[in-house]
């Protein structure tokens, strides 16, 4: 793309890591056999079916017939043996959620006009962190999140025919309901892919969170500092230690110099 995507204008920066906000959800569908399926509502709706043709280097073309729901189309003859009904809901399928503001992005001068461009990000999520020569610093959680009425379930949604309506989707988390902060008390903002959402948080944003340990290795090396200079921060950028990788040597370690626990000796039975 024709514009800066991570990096700096001359008046504010910024930078991605990814938020892994659940866009998807699969649907077990009921059908007929005859080319209907049974909606959300109750009633018979007939699939729809988008024709494909897949080219194929060297060799014949692929036909493919799509059928598809109100939810999404049908992925179960493409992984599963034998095909079950079940249908794939993705943010990505909405025809209404086509912005990518990186021009607004590109040519903004202070948080108000960056965070203005920001609420009109739809895809992908992502965590921003941000910074202005006027001495703020600011995050902000983007793109799409769905609604969830019945909340996130980890598993295919499977009810009742007919039922299906808690499951279903109404309209997105606004922006300024997802997690986001301005100029915190600690002075510093930071993310590594973790968590940004308590356990009570009314609007979850997914059921799984990458692991801590690199947020906490960034908090541990700039918490209580001031002053850090561009030096510093390179060092936090090329840090190479890892708690974790420490944690599991030492066990591994540990488990290879332990001598093995001692064993009973049994005569055999008489026969």
């Amino acid at each position: 793309m024709p514009f800066v995507i991570a990096g700096h204008n001359e008046h504010v920066a910024w930078g991605f890591t990814a938020l892994f906000a659940d866009v998807q959800d699969l649907y077990h569908e009921t059908l007929d056999g005859k080319g209907n399926y049974l909606a959300s509502d109750g009633t018979w709706k007939p699939l729809s079916v988008d024709h494909e043709v897949i080219h194929v280097r060297g060799g014949k073309d692929v036909e493919l017939d799509v059928q598809s729901t109100d939810h999404g189309p049908l992925i179960g003859p493409m992984f599963m043996k034998p095909p079950a009904p079940m249908s794939l809901k993705w943010t990505l399928h909405d025809p209404t959620l086509n912005s990518l503001p990186l021009y607004e992005m590109n040519t903004a001068s202070n948080w108000a006009e960056f965070s203005a461009a920001l609420a009109t990000w739809d895809w992908p999520t992502q965590n921003v962190v941000y910074s202005d020569d006027q001495g703020h610093i600011a995050y902000h959680a983007v793109g799409r999140v769905p609604l969830r009425p019945a909340g996130l379930a980890g598993v295919p949604i499977q009810d009742a025919p007919g039922s299906q309506l808690k499951h279903e989707w109404q309209g997105y988390i606004p922006f300024d309901q997802m997690p986001n902060a301005f100029d915190p008390p600690s002075g510093f903002l930071a993310t590594a892919n973790s968590r940004v959402t308590a356990d009570n948080t009314p609007n979850p944003l997914t059921l799984e969170w990458m692991d801590p340990y690199r947020i906490e290795r960034i908090y541990k090396s700039l918490q209580g500092r001031e002053k850090l200079t561009a030096k510093d921060m390179i060092a936090v950028q090329t840090d190479i230690y890892s708690e974790v990788d420490q944690e599991i040597g030492h066990r591994l370690a540990y488990a290879s110099t332990t001598p093995p626990a001692p064993t009973t000796a049994c005569a055999r039975p008489p026969t």
